[in-house]
């Protein structure tokens, strides 16, 4: 687990270059701040965050954001969170705690990707997480509905 101050603090992960349309995205995460924007990860242009107290997924160049509504995350208290987006089917599901909170249709496209791979921090670097992340995974697949 890493515990990021929400000021500076944030890991980069450099890798290979790779293209996929369909990706899944998690992580445990317990916040210090329920205010502002806190990114728990910025894979390729894949960013989820914490928006508030909700969870958001933004994709697609900043064009497609996906918002939970009446989640209400507190702070001191373990999440696990997970999303998955389908370019071929359009779909983006948001879990929390293995429970499906958000699903809606998008068209836009994953990126090819050959970045660094941003923990705690979106590229820029900016909206820098405050809490504790843990166990961070991404598959190329999406790993849920199937």
């Amino acid at each position: 687990a890493i515990s990021l101050d929400g000021v500076d603090d944030y890991v980069t992960v450099a890798h290979a270059s790779m293209t996929f349309d369909a990706i899944t995205e998690s992580a445990w995460v317990k916040l210090n701040s329920v205010s502002g924007t806190h990114t728990v990860m910025n894979f390729a242009d894949g960013r989820l965050r914490i928006l508030g107290d909700e969870i958001e997924f933004v994709f697609g160049g900043g064009c497609c954001f996906h918002d939970t509504s009446n989640v209400n995350l507190a702070t001191g208290q373990w999440y696990h969170l997970a999303v998955t987006f389908n370019e071929n089917t359009n779909s983006v599901i948001i879990y929390l705690n293995g429970v499906q909170v958000l699903s809606g249709n998008e068209t836009g496209d994953i990126l090819s990707f050959s970045s660094s791979f941003f923990i705690g921090a979106e590229s820029g670097p900016s909206n820098f997480f405050q809490g504790v992340i843990d166990d961070v995974r991404v598959y190329p697949p999406s790993l849920f509905g199937r």
